[in-house]
């Protein structure tokens, strides 16, 4: 404390500051919109300078009941993510088509922060990301949606051929065949 003319000093009653468990979880850095099969990167913070190619990556970080950072070590949780569970496309037959979120979907927390740094998603579509403590699975937090674009066609896939083979040397008008225009996923 400072002395002087006109500063008081003033002695507060002793107490203690106690550690809080993690019961929030809070996106610092959002996911934003990517083509198929890229990495996912998030929204780079106000003021930082682009560093090339890598990063800044989704992250998630540790809370307590106030909304402070939770940065002790013995609070070193693993932050576990998936794809909400909805349809992006209906296939052939009506079958809905899924993407796979692929790359490492926990990490562990690190000064209250877990960063993802290498997911990706293969199919385009919006998305909601749902983050979540692996040993608390109803502490959660969802990412704003984003929407995975489309690659460039890379290769025909035939989907149906005619049924009887005396045809393939025919008009294909009563007995069509069917090509998809297929990314590399």
């Amino acid at each position: 404390f400072t002395t002087g003319p006109g500063v008081v000093n003033v002695t507060t009653p002793r107490f203690n500051v106690t550690r809080s468990d993690p019961v929030h979880l809070r996106l610092s850095q959002v996911p934003l919109n990517c083509s198929a099969g890229e990495l996912i990167r998030a929204e780079r913070p106000h003021g930082t300078v682009e560093s090339g190619s890598f990063g800044p990556w989704v992250q998630v970080q540790l809370l307590d009941a106030a909304f402070n950072l939770v940065h002790d070590a013995r609070f070193i949780r693993r932050i576990g993510v998936r794809v909400q569970d909805h349809p992006l496309e209906t296939g052939w037959l009506g079958i809905p088509l899924w993407s796979n979120l692929s790359g490492v979907q926990q990490v562990s927390s690190e000064d209250g922060v877990g960063t993802f740094s290498n997911l990706n998603l293969t199919r385009f579509g919006n998305y909601t990301l749902r983050f979540f403590l692996t040993d608390f699975p109803n502490i959660t937090v969802d990412s704003p949606p984003f929407f995975v674009h489309t690659n460039k066609p890379t290769r025909l896939e035939i989907v149906a051929t005619p049924t009887r083979p005396e045809l393939s040397k025919h008009n294909f008008t009563s007995h069509p065949v069917t090509v998809r225009v297929a990314d590399h996923w």
